[in-house]
């Protein structure tokens, strides 16, 4: 075992995306969609959703949010 100095680091073994499928379980959710662009609503490629989870990096999911939403934080 080494120790090393600077910013902790995380990483899930199977993909970010394997974090919202352990926190979902249970829930009625569909995954693995190819999306286009999320909208204020939201709305998923045109359809209303209640909810959506981006399991990816920052920059990949700006590249689906409007853009007047996409740096907004939400609760």
């Amino acid at each position: 075992r080494s120790t090393t100095t600077g910013p902790v680091r995380y990483a899930a073994p199977d993909g970010t995306r394997s974090l919202v499928a352990d926190l979902a379980e249970g829930l009625d959710l569909e995954s693995g969609r190819t999306v286009a662009a999320i909208d204020p609503g939201p709305r998923v490629d045109g359809e209303e959703v209640p909810a959506v989870v981006l399991a990816m990096p920052d920059p990949q999911a700006r590249r689906l949010l409007d853009p007047a939403t996409a740096g907004r934080l939400l609760d």
